[in-house]
């Protein structure tokens, strides 16, 4: 297997694809992201980027200022937040990352909730690829991606999915897209904040039946620093402790062999009876391209289809491109 590439951060440049005007005519936003903001304008403009880059663009991106001390990190985030109608900017005093994201869900508009840290990243295709994990797994509440943890800590988290593994390890990252309506009753709760808030999320929502689907790709970027909440949990036995009694008092109502849902690459190979869709959206370019959809029902490494694979990696090659 060939060792992977951790240059490939996600959001380095700005690529600017689409017309952001023609994405907020289309109607409603489909995902909100909602991010929850304290003094991040050190790494703020990557994820900013990386956010703005996504194949899918109707989304919404509520940001709320959790109580930020930092007047330059205000206006950073304000003067990057006027760049794009598709971001709202909210304002509280600091009671936490939790809080900030319930404030952020409550005025969210769309079905599928994303939380995303101010200073981690998501590949170009994470919004599209949850959404349509989702979108085609209506058994499903929430859908995840494989991870990489990067800056300080450089590894790559790929782990499968079990709630009786989920009562002793938290093998899932916090981000997620998550149907709106099972984030109901209180289940998020503001006095969770940097507790091991999602991996007590993650089981409550196991404890009423839920399950999750998997997508095995490496697509959220996990900024691994030595100053992070985490780390300091690490570092705090006497909180560690605490925290561990806690989940195991969570863990006690989940029920065990709950799976994650997942698409089984190596069956349906045959050829499927087309189906008609009713999207009606259309991807708002800036500017005019041809577009050409392959059919690829098998590849072979040679001939004809050695002869696509060329053309599509010109393409790429011409696509990643910064433009201005």
């Amino acid at each position: 297997m060939a060792e992977f590439n951790y240059a490939l951060e996600p959001g380095k440049y700005l690529k600017r694809k689409y017309d952001v005007r023609q994405v907020i005519e289309t109607g409603v936003p489909l995902i909100s992201v909602v991010t929850a903001y304290y003094n991040a304008g050190t790494y703020f403009e990557q994820t900013f980027y990386s956010v703005l880059n996504q194949t899918f663009p109707w989304f919404e991106w509520i940001i709320v200022d959790d109580g930020s001390t930092n007047e330059k990190d205000i206006a950073k985030l304000c003067q990057m937040a006027e760049s794009d109608g598709r971001i709202k900017v909210l304002h509280q005093e600091n009671e936490g990352a939790v809080s900030a994201r319930n404030k952020a869900i409550t005025y969210s508009v769309s079905d599928v909730i994303v939380i995303l840290d101010a200073d981690d990243l998501i590949d170009c295709r994470y919004l599209e690829m949850v959404y349509w994990g989702l979108v085609c797994n209506p058994q499903a509440a929430w859908a995840y991606t494989d991870s990489v943890g990067f800056d300080h800590q450089q590894y790559i988290w790929e782990r499968e999915f079990s709630s009786d593994v989920m009562k002793r390890e938290n093998v899932l990252s916090y981000i997620a897209a998550i149907r709106k309506e099972v984030l109901t009753d209180g289940i998020y709760d503001n006095r969770t904040r940097n507790e091991w808030e999602d991996w007590q999320l993650w089981l409550k929502l196991l404890a009423k039946g839920y399950r999750p689907f998997h997508i095995k790709k490496k697509m959220f970027w996990y900024r691994r620093l030595d100053t992070g909440m985490l780390s300091k949990i690490e570092k705090d036995e006497k909180l560690r402790n605490r925290l561990k009694a806690k989940i195991e008092t969570l863990a006690q109502n989940v029920p065990d062999g709950i799976c994650a849902a997942c698409p089984d690459y190596t069956n349906g190979l045959e050829f499927a009876r087309v189906k008609v869709a009713d999207w009606d959206r259309k991807l708002p370019y800036r500017k005019k391209k041809v577009h050409i959809l392959f059919l690829l029902p098998h590849m072979e490494c040679g001939g004809a289809d050695l002869f696509n694979l060329d053309i599509i990696k010109i393409w790429i090659r011409k696509d990643m491109k910064p433009e201005s």
